[in-house]
């Protein structure tokens, strides 16, 4: 199947199933249930969970059962981007073309639904394994934190805030970004390699394709952030002024050129699996060509 094929068909049953997993935790307060709801239902490129169905796709494994581990990846992912707009971070005015969260629901219930996600995503690793499952799925969970945590996607914001309006160099910008998205690509690949029995060669190829199609991606949002609109890209524009950024750092040129030698890394990556890869193999061009 062509990589637009799968992404038609897998984008709908993700959305499905995270629909469906919010339906399920739906007994709390109305609030944060409809905050939840509306950011759920606001759009999303879903590029994380249908890594993760990729990535299962090498072992053999059928979507239906990844989606658990592909929605948790998601909720994580969510919650990043809820708390990424608020006011003491990026002060946003859009996420994927609709108004952000705290803009419609307020503050405090866009914190109270950012936290909602994480826990849901640990509630759904938590009782999805089978039982001679749940030692890799603990392991899938200790992943997933490790990636949100102060050595991940917390640190690498904390950084980025820390050095806005400053000077800094490339490879403090890679440091950056390693963790703010690189970390939560490299779990969305070595989530389901460990949950399929991948070998520790197989795992070192999963997590060098996730750092170089990770980091792709950031560089490939700073170039939109400089000259993507906002009917185009879903968010505002230019809300990286004065925040560590690819694009006003090197330039726009040296910018993709740069994308281009991170996305033949990514393919370069996934020798070991020989001619299994090859919706992984596109999914590094679709990172690289994409314009929102």
């Amino acid at each position: 199947m062509k990589l637009a094929d799968y992404i038609a068909v897998e984008k709908g049953a993700i959305d499905g199933a995270l629909k469906s997993y919010l339906a399920q935790a739906s007994g709390g307060e109305a609030a944060v249930r409809t905050a939840m709801e509306y950011a759920v239902t606001g759009g999303g490129k879903r590029m994380r969970p249908l890594l993760v169905l990729m990535t299962a796709g090498l072992f053999h494994k059928r979507a239906e059962e990844m989606r658990d581990i592909a929605c948790a990846v998601e909720f994580v992912h969510i919650c990043s981007l809820i708390l990424d707009d608020l006011p003491c971070m990026d002060d946003a005015e859009l996420r994927h073309g609709q108004r952000a969260l705290h803009r419609a629901y307020g503050e405090a219930n866009a914190i109270l639904a950012a936290n909602s996600f994480l826990m849901l995503a640990f509630e759904i690793l938590g009782r999805g394994a089978a039982p001679d499952a749940q030692p890799a799925y603990l392991e899938a969970s200790r992943i997933l934190a490790g990636a949100i945590g102060s050595a991940g996607m917390i640190g690498g914001q904390a950084r980025e805030l820390e050095l806005a309006g400053r000077a800094i160099d490339l490879e403090t910008m890679k440091y950056i970004h390693a963790r703010k998205t690189g970390a939560l690509f490299a779990a969305s690949v070595r989530m389901p390699a460990v949950v399929c029995g991948a070998s520790g060669a197989e795992d070192r190829a999963l997590a060098a394709y996730a750092e170089h199609a990770g980091l792709a991606f950031q560089v490939t949002d700073d170039v939109l952030d400089v000259e993507g609109a906002p009917e185009q890209t879903g968010k505002d524009a230019g809300k990286d002024a004065g925040r560590p950024n690819f694009a006003m750092l090197l330039g726009v040129e040296q910018s993709r050129k740069i994308v281009r030698e991170l996305t033949e890394a990514a393919k370069e990556s996934l020798a070991p699996f020989e001619g299994r890869s090859g919706l992984l193999f596109e999914f590094a061009e679709f990172i690289r060509d994409r314009n929102h």
